[in-house]
């Protein structure tokens, strides 16, 4: 699944307290932009490894 950060980070201060300081929310978007951002890099990089594998296996199975 794609998760665009800055949309995440978004959604998450939005769907927040109303109570939350401006800090807080601040915080709160660093933190979860991280999260998603992190996220999205393992998961392109497990990505790009599966597809280097299986075209590792198509090029072996045409030969």
């Amino acid at each position: 699944m794609k998760i665009n950060p800055e949309q995440f980070a978004i959604a998450v201060v939005n769907s927040s307290s109303p109570s939350l300081s401006v800090e807080d929310k601040l915080e709160l978007y660093k933190n979860a932009f991280t999260l998603a951002d992190e996220q999205h890099k393992t998961t392109s990089k497990q990505k790009q490894e599966e597809n280097m594998k299986a075209l590792g296996r198509l090029s072996k199975s045409i030969r």
